[in-house]
């Protein structure tokens, strides 16, 4: 039983740093992109009328944005189930402790 809550405790642990990383990742590229909006809407009404998407890198911001909340909320899960089936286990180890006592 201990090795099996010390598995889990080193995938919680790993989770929480993922999850941690992929949370600041998801930020960044949320802020380039707030920063790429606020200056297309900064552009003179000239340069907006001739201005095409393609023509400039919100595309891809918007394809890694998707892709980093992908990634963020699937690390999400994995810290909360990690951190549920923890719980559990050491919730057994304790009454399973209980029981030898008895």
């Amino acid at each position: 039983m201990d090795d099996k809550i010390s598995k889990l405790e080193e995938a919680l642990a790993s989770s929480t740093t993922e999850l941690e990383r992929s949370r600041l990742s998801y930020e960044e590229v949320a802020r380039r992109l707030s920063d790429l909006e606020t200056d297309l809407r900064s552009l003179p009404a000239e340069e907006k009328k001739t201005l095409q998407v393609n023509d400039t890198d919100l595309p891809e911001l918007l394809e890694e944005v998707t892709r980093a909340k992908l990634a963020y909320e699937s690390w999400r899960t994995r810290t909360e189930t990690n951190a549920k089936y923890l719980a559990k286990m050491v919730e057994a180890a304790a009454t399973q402790q209980v029981r030898d006592r008895d």
